[in-house]
C-alpha cells in the first residue's frame, strides 16, 4: 500500500508519515487515558524527567528511520525496502555479538546456516524467473500493424 500511496498518488513521505503518525498518536493517547496510563505516566516524566528526554531521542530516531525506509520504498520499491531493513537487523545482531560479550551457540549457527539458506533461495528463484522472463520475451515477435 505504501508504494502505490508514495508512487501512484505522489504522497510525499513526510506527509505520510505525518498522517499515520498522527492517527497513531490520538490512538495511543485515547488508549492511555482510558487505561489510566497516561496519569502514570506524566507523573513518571515528573519524578525522572531523563526518561522523557530518552523517549523523546526515540521518537525522533524512529521517524528518521521511517522517512528512509519510505524514501527508499518510493524510489526502489517495497520488496528492496524490506531487503534493507533484513540486512540492518543482521548487522544489528552482529553488532550486539560485537559490542556486548555473549556465546555464540550452536543454535546461533544453526540460524545463520538456515538464514544463507533462504538468501540463496531468494536469490537463485529471482534469476530462474528473470532468466525464463527474459527467453520468453526473445521468442515473441511483434505483431506487424
Amino acid at each position: 500500500i505504501q508504494e502505490k500511496v508514495l508512487k501512484g498518488m505522489g504522497i510525499l513521505a513526510v506527509d505520510m508519515i505525518m498522517w499515520t503518525n498522527m492517527l497513531s498518536g490520538l490512538g495511543t493517547l485515547l488508549f492511555t487515558i482510558v487505561s489510566g496510563e497516561l496519569s502514570a505516566a506524566l507523573t513518571l516524566f515528573a519524578v525522572e524527567p531523563q526518561i522523557l528526554f530518552w523517549l523523546i531521542c526515540q521518537a525522533i530516531s524512529g521517524y528518521c528511520g521511517l522517512r528512509c525506509y519510505l524514501l527508499i520504498v518510493r524510489e526502489r520499491g517495497a520488496v528492496f525496502a524490506v531487503v534493507v531493513t533484513s540486512f540492518r537487523k543482521i548487522a544489528t545482531i552482529v553488532l550486539s555479538f560485537l559490542v556486548f560479550t555473549k556465546p555464540f551457540t550452536r543454535r546461533h549457527f544453526m540460524a545463520l546456516v538456515i538464514l544463507q539458506m533462504g538468501i540463496s533461495c531468494m536469490i537463485v528463484s529471482r534469476r530462474l524467473s528473470t532468466t525464463k522472463y527474459t527467453s520468453r520475451m526473445k521468442g515473441k515477435r511483434k505483431p506487424r500493424v
